[in-house]
Order: structure tokens, then sequence, then C-alpha cells
């Protein structure tokens, strides 16, 4: 009985306040999550290994949850959903890579996230699932809502503060004993599993903090990274004549024709260049160790690790030494091929300019 000119201005409000999302229907049909039936569907099942976060509240609104569908409308999975939760699929293109179940326990006061399928993506998931409960959470002012993480191995066992394990890893502290269980939590490998090393520090430091230190440590070096695209990719450039400028860090191993990868195997297991081999397994060896703190498939990430190599390379005279004499008996392109690591081109770089100053 309300007037028909006036529905289209009643559905924009209710899209507007996150209570309602349109179908892809032939005609205007749209779906309300706090109307959907109370029983879980039997399709919520996820198989192999999973990563399970969770949110706890002193009182959990039952509108986050219809919110967080509406705004995730996109990704559901098969039209699974039903009041207190939903399932949706992370994709790339046609291709499937995770599933994800967010179950909502209004009794406990508690909403949990399980992600199954794809390890490589699924902390990019997770990341892009808490970022939409943050916009949430933060849209009600002071709700009292902690993160929580299953002790891996015990799911049994209460879950652990997630804000404790970050300010505990800040400490400088890396194991978290659990007495009733008689272990100890590696506290930056189950941090790693949920976020970067990069992503935990921007946190805890601030963006513009975490950028102004960023640029320090670019500018003592000489390298500058600019962001080109969403994904992340960086460019160096230099103030040397290295021809790097341009140049994308994570396509550096792609460019290496293979007679020059021949040419630097050639030099490397040569007996008269053993100074060349031992420079690149020390090299190699320095990369990996990093690798372990800051995340290489990241520009960010490269840029730390840049930035730690020279830093450790240029406190190491012995080994400052070895890189220069094996660069003059095997060239750059050998160096480079025979490490074979994302930013093995902007280190060489750097190391070129200690050549120059020699």
């Amino acid at each position: 009985t309300y007037p028909a000119n006036r529905h289209h201005y009643l559905t924009e409000l209710m899209i507007e306040f996150q209570l309602c999302f349109r179908l892809d229907c032939s005609t205007p049909t749209f779906l309300i999550p706090g109307l959907l039936p109370k029983e879980e569907p039997q399709e919520t099942n996820l198989d192999g290994d999973i990563l399970e976060f969770q949110y706890h509240y002193r009182v959990l609104p039952e509108s986050i949850v219809s919110r967080f569908i509406v705004l995730l409308h996109d990704k559901i999975y098969n039209h699974i959903y039903w009041r207190s939760g939903v399932m949706l699929a992370y994709t790339e293109g046609t291709e499937s890579y995770n599933l994800a179940r967010i179950r909502a326990d209004l009794e406990d006061k508690k909403i949990s996230i399980a992600i199954s399928d794809r390890p490589s993506t699924r902390r990019s998931f997770l990341m892009m699932i808490r970022d939409v409960f943050n916009k949430i959470h933060s849209s009600f002012g002071n709700l009292d809502v902690s993160e929580r993480v299953p002790v891996p191995g015990h799911l049994d066992h209460p879950p652990l503060d997630y804000q404790e394990l970050l300010g505990l890893e800040a400490m400088g502290i890396t194991d978290y004993p659990i007495g009733k269980l008689g272990i100890k939590v590696n506290v930056r490998q189950l941090l790693d599993g949920y976020e970067s090393v990069e992503a935990r520090q921007r946190h805890r430091m601030g963006d513009r903090e975490f950028e102004r230190m960023e640029k320090e440590m670019g500018d003592r070096f000489n390298i500058h990274f600019h962001n080109t695209n969403q994904q992340g990719d960086y460019k160096p450039v230099t103030d040397n004549t290295n021809n790097l400028q341009g140049a994308n860090i994570g396509n550096f191993a792609n460019e290496v024709k293979d007679n020059a990868r021949q040419q630097a195997n050639q030099h490397i297991h040569s007996a008269t260049n053993q100074t060349l081999a031992q420079a690149a397994t020390e090299i190699k060896a320095l990369l990996n160790q990093l690798d372990q703190e800051y995340d290489n498939s990241t520009a960010t990430g490269q840029a730390m690790i840049t930035a730690k190599a020279i830093e450790s390379i240029e406190k190491n005279a012995t080994l400052k030494t070895r890189i220069i004499n094996a660069l003059a008996a095997g060239g750059t392109t050998a160096l480079e091929t025979a490490v074979d690591h994302p930013v093995i081109k902007p280190v060489v770089a750097m190391i070129k300019e200690f050549m120059d100053a020699k």
C-alpha cells in the first residue's frame, strides 16, 4: 500500500545503511540478511588445513554479520548464507582459490572466521575480511571487541589474544609459554600465518612513521621505491649509471638471457672463479636469512631486504672486499644469475658504488 514512486527511495536507503543488497535478477530483487533463516545450511564444512581467526565481544550486535554479508555479497559462494553466517569464495578470474566460513555465535558472543584451500592466498583473504569487520566495528564507536587466534594443534584450548601476541613480538619475546599444555608457542611463526612482518610493523608504527622510516632507509642507500600499481610492484631508481631505472624488481630474474646464465654457471663452477662462487654463496645465505624476516614477494619487503643486506655488507669488510673482487672477476650478470633472488640487482647496484668509491 506504500506509494510505488517511493519504493526506490526506500530500497536505496536500505542499501545505504547496509540492510540489503540487490540480487542479479531481471526484476528489482533484494536480499535482506536479517530476514534469512536461522538454521545453518549443511554445505558449510571446510576440508584440509584451516586458518582460523575470531572476534570476541562483550555484547555482540546482531547487525554486524548482516552488514558484513551486504558489504561482501559479491564474494558469496553458491548462495550459501543464513541469518548468522555466510560462505565466501576468493577467486581470481574463473579460478577459486579459497573458501571462507563466517559464523556468528550470539550465545558465546563471538564471530569465527575459517579459511581453507590455497595457503598462499589465505592470508590475503583474511586481511580483506578483517578490513571489512574493522570498518563495521569502528562505526559502533566504543564497541568492546577483541581478536583471538587458536593455539596451533590445540583447538580445544582457549584462543590467544592476538593483540597480546603482537605486543610480545614488539618486546622481542619469541616464545609464549602455555603451562597448561606444557608447550611454548613461537610468536613470530604464529603471527606470520595471519599478517606479514611489514603489515605488523606498519600497524605498530602507524602508516606515516613506517613510511618515514622506509624513506630514510632508501635515502641512505640512494634507492627509492616507487609504487607503480595496486599490486605493489615497485621500481628502484639509483643515482649511479647502472641502467636499473624503470626496471621491475620482480622481473629481474626473467631478463637474464640463456647464454648469460650458461656463462654465469661456468664462472661459478670454474676453478679460476672460486671468489665469485664464494661471494654468491654468502650473499644468497644473507638474503635467505632476511627472507625469514621480510616478505620478498611484496615491494615493502624487497625494500627492507635490500636495505638490510647493504647494511650487513657494509659492516662486513671481508665480505665487501670479496664481493667487489668477484664482480671484477666475473661481472654483474654472473653474480646476479648465481644468486637468483628478487632483490639481487639493486643489491649489486649498490655494491658497484662500493667499487666506484674504492
